[in-house]
């Protein structure tokens, strides 16, 4: 039935029907409530017969073409009341997986034939492709006795991209002139990269790795040998799509939200400084990949080829993972891993592929530490639970640094920073890597 009756209707109905109750107390109020009725059942019939019939009233909604996470989305809703009478009209929408959808109805009055736009700011909580729903809409005239609903088949296909604002939100990284510095210019360094350059007298502060023993046996003194920094080397990045990732972290995204985000962002800084940027996707199995290559002016597809992948509950296969590693890189290269998995990756089998991973390229761990672990040790406990709950978060924390020391034993470079900080402590630690020529 498209008609209803509106919560003003029942509250006259209710108002009627109290007078009627009292009604034994006085005669006069017996006909005080059939005057009430009488006059509600007249108002009802006018109002059915003032209109609009449902649907009349058009209402179009608008996605904007560019959703990234992380960032509200601009939602337009142009309503079109084409009919001779004035009308309030309330708007719903239904749930989305990418989208929080408020609850509350969208509400606005449009005078007879009059058209208005209005935007609502709705928050993303999901990466990958959705379907917008239908919108359930009712709207009233001037008397407001009854609602008239029906059904917008307002289907819009979406998609919620990683956010690539970590950089720009980064200023103190300073990143064009450093990254020109780390490798799109190619600058000579004292004892750093990998091109072989000139030959000079040793000085203090030379890296005792950088001695050139032949000449100096020849010129009977130490010589070290400048080299420039090698421009073109490979960047592999590595994302863990498994169980540990589906967690929730800061702003309710997950951390493989920020994994992809701190990949996404590596691989643009990377391709400022001409590196050749890869990635592996994999849980159980390998979920995407692409082998290292120059992509300046190509982050689009690879932005494309990580947008939809999805965590997923499983554990992660490493060893897969590594083994396609080996594979796809011949030449020493940067090897970064982005995986809350810290645990597995320090169990005995797992530690020794790292080891021999770490023996012919630089190995980079970057997890997200534990909001929740972070903020029970900062509070102070005040009774026996919070104390608990502080004695187990210890005991959690430091279980997390014995793993972490563990992979810097074995040659491994670690980061673990709050989820939102991980794209910047990426990108840090790679053009620290870059300038001080430790590939």
């Amino acid at each position: 039935m498209p008609l209803w009756p509106s919560p003003r209707c029942f509250a006259l109905v209710a108002a009627s029907a109290v007078v009627l109750a009292c009604a034994p107390l006085a005669a006069v109020l017996a006909w005080c409530a059939g005057g009430m009725l009488v006059v509600l059942v007249a108002a009802t019939v006018l109002d059915a017969r003032s209109g609009p019939v449902p649907g009349a009233v058009l209402v179009e909604r608008t996605f904007p073409e560019r959703i990234t996470l992380g960032n509200p989305v601009r939602v337009a809703y142009r309503i079109a009341n084409p009919t001779a009478v004035g009308v309030r009209i309330a708007i719903f929408e239904a749930p989305m997986r990418t989208l929080a959808m408020p609850f509350e109805a969208l509400r606005v009055e449009i005078a007879a034939r009059g058209e208005v736009t209005v935007w609502s700011e709705i928050a993303t909580v999901a990466r990958g492709r959705d379907r917008s729903g239908p919108l359930a809409v009712w709207c009233e005239n001037p008397f407001g006795l009854l609602r008239r609903r029906w059904r917008v088949e307002a289907a819009q296909a979406i998609r919620v991209l990683p956010d690539l604002a970590a950089i720009e939100r980064s200023g103190r990284l300073q990143l064009p002139q450093r990254a020109r510095e780390a490798g799109l210019r190619r600058m000579r360094r004292r004892g750093a990269g990998s091109e072989v350059g000139t030959l000079r007298e040793f000085t203090a502060g030379d890296a005792f790795r950088a001695v050139n023993w032949k000449a100096s046996a020849r010129r009977g003194k130490l010589i070290v040998t400048d080299r420039e920094s090698e421009r073109g080397q490979n960047v592999l990045i590595l994302i863990d799509c498994g169980r540990m990732m589906t967690a929730r972290a800061e702003r309710g995204l997950r951390v493989l939200d920020y994994a992809v985000t701190a990949a996404l962002s590596l691989a643009a800084v990377a391709a400022s400084t001409d590196d050749r940027v890869g990635m592996i996707a994999f849980a159980r199995e390998i979920l995407a990949a692409t082998v290292p290559r120059r992509i300046r002016g190509g982050l689009a597809r690879f932005t494309d080829t990580l947008a939809d992948v999805e965590p997923r509950f499983e554990e992660s296969d490493f060893s897969g993972a590594f083994w396609r590693v080996r594979h796809v890189l011949r030449k020493r290269s940067l090897v970064v891993i982005l995986s809350d998995a810290i645990g597995a990756l320090t169990s005995p089998a797992l530690s020794a592929e790292l080891q021999a991973l770490a023996h012919h390229h630089r190995v980079l761990v970057a997890a997200t530490a534990d909001g929740a672990v972070a903020q029970a040790l900062a509070d102070e406990p005040v009774d026996l639970d919070q104390a608990y709950r502080a004695a187990a978060a210890l005991a959690l924390a430091e279980d997390r640094r014995s793993a972490l020391v563990r992979l810097e034993r074995i040659g491994v470079s670690t980061i673990d920073v709050p989820a939102p900080q991980l794209a910047a402590a990426a990108i840090e630690r790679y053009l620290r890597i870059k300038e001080r020529g430790l590939l």
